[in-house]
């Protein structure tokens, strides 16, 4: 899915025609819907803003990872999540330096992603490649581009 080439509209909105809990329902979302119930793998590929992934894509993570379809409260501590047995690349990019990610609080994006949506929704295997210097003409982008397509080719096998 290309969110921004497909003019997909990020903002959460609740009103008296939208409720909260008719969501996992939203006409609007159907095809996307169909194609994370369909894939065993969800890859997300976006650049690093300040510490956090795009608005558009939490815009998107907002609205599809719905009560009713990705998880279901069961009146306990903790959901039941309607995703299990999926799994998670994440590909993100940076124009900062490479090492600036492994700082705790520019790390946050990584625990918000594997702990807080994913591993709320059922997924437990959530790997993440981060890329920093992709502006620089020195930022051997080739190199790491390398290693995502080396992941991917042996996954599969």
């Amino acid at each position: 899915m290309d969110l921004y080439g497909e003019g997909f509209n990020p903002v959460l909105v609740f009103n008296a025609e939208k409720r909260r809990r008719d969501m996992h329902a939203d006409p609007d979302l159907a095809r996307y819907r169909e194609l994370v119930t369909w894939a065993d793998k969800l890859v997300f590929i976006y650049p690093l803003f300040w510490g956090r992934p795009p608005a558009m894509l939490l815009g998107f993570i907002d609205r599809m990872f719905a009560a009713g379809f990705a998880y279901r409260d069961k009146g306990g501590l903790f959901p039941e999540g309607l995703l299990k047995g999926k799994s998670v690349v994440c590909v993100s990019t940076m124009k900062g330096p490479a090492r600036y990610p492994l700082l705790w609080l520019h790390n946050a994006h990584k625990i918000i992603m594997r702990r807080a949506l994913f591993r709320f929704v059922g997924i437990k295997k959530v790997k993440f490649f981060e890329f920093g210097r992709m502006e620089s003409p020195k930022g051997r982008q080739k190199e790491k581009l390398r290693k995502v397509y080396r992941y991917f080719r042996t996954v599969a096998r």
